[in-house]
């Protein structure tokens, strides 16, 4: 499995040369009042070697602070604000509450466990807390890189993969079900979409079996494309990434029959029979000897059309 972190060489060496990581670093710990001893910390799609020009910078500061800037979200354990711009890219600083990172454990742990149980998986509900996981594991440290380690021990962010491909694999087979339910239904529309959204699940359950826990749907290209592009893996996941990825074959052009401008051809025209009862590539029909055609009245010799009931003539 991949190692936490940016996993992509040529990614990780764009972030450090285009980002002044010092520059972030005392920007954040500004931002929280703090002394440079808490544990800080850059996530987010910079680290994933995901970001482009338009993404925020994301940092993590633990400890019991209060952030100053504009506040972007709130919620139990964690408050976050954009408190600058570095290069057209917006700072957000998040800080995170110890007690609060404690409960999260507890609750990962319990929903790991579920995993080799048999009354199904305990899901952390709040996506949230999957964001938090994987950041906490793919971080990279600006200050008190021990306690980063030390801070994914305790969270155990190693058990992420395992977690997530559990339930993208329970997602991916629960919303084919749905599929076969919509169409038997008569729902196509409906399956259709459904079956959009287990492709979904069968994506991030390759990209869980690789090791990558970006937990945002809206990367799900990207990574699937950075997976199969891997030369060295010939793994389960590449491969399914590959699939995932490839264009439905074009189906084949039907055939109109020749045209007055076709080109002219070598090949013997195809014999036309002599009745048909259905109409040829072309839409059009061959009714010549088609018993469905309308006769008209045949003419006798003397030049009369035959009236109802005439019969032979007797001498």
């Amino acid at each position: 499995m991949n190692a936490p972190g940016i996993t992509n060489a040529s990614a990780r060496g764009a972030v450090e040369q285009s980002t002044d990581l010092e520059g972030l670093a005392l920007t954040a710990l500004a931002a929280v009042g703090g002394s440079g001893d808490e544990l800080l910390f850059l996530a987010g799609s910079t680290t994933d070697g995901l970001a482009n020009r338009n993404s925020d910078l994301d940092l993590y500061v633990v400890g019991d602070l209060r952030v100053t800037g504009s506040e972007t979200a709130a919620r139990q354990g964690e408050r976050t604000a954009t408190v600058a711009h570095h290069e057209g890219r917006e700072v957000n600083v998040a800080v995170l509450d110890p007690a609060a990172l404690g409960g999260l454990r507890d609750a990962f742990g319990a929903s790991v466990a579920s995993l080799s149980g048999e009354k199904g998986i305990a899901q952390l509900v709040d996506e949230d807390n999957l964001k938090i996981l994987h950041r906490v594991r793919t971080g990279r440290a600006l200050r008190r890189p021990d306690r980063l380690r030390e801070l994914r021990e305790e969270l155990g962010t190693g058990d992420l993969p395992r977690y997530l491909l559990n339930v993208a694999a329970v997602a991916a087979v629960n919303r084919l079900t749905d599929v076969t339910g919509e169409l038997a239904d008569g729902h196509a529309d409906s399956a259709a979409w459904m079956y959009r959204e287990a492709l979904v699940h069968t994506g991030q359950c390759a990209l869980a079996a690789a090791g990558v826990t970006v937990p945002s749907v809206k990367w799900l290209v990207r990574l699937l494309q950075r997976q199969a592009a891997r030369p060295d893996d010939s793994g389960c996941a590449a491969h399914v990434a590959r699939r995932l990825l490839a264009r439905p074959p074009t189906p084949p052009p039907r055939w109109r029959g020749p045209g007055p401008t076709s080109p002219p051809s070598s090949t013997p025209p195809a014999t036309r029979p002599a009745r048909t009862s259905a109409p040829w590539p072309d839409g059009s029909w061959d009714d010549t000897d088609d018993p469905r055609r309308p006769r008209r009245p045949e003419r006798s010799r003397r030049g009369h059309r035959p009236r109802h009931g005439d019969g032979p003539r007797r001498a």
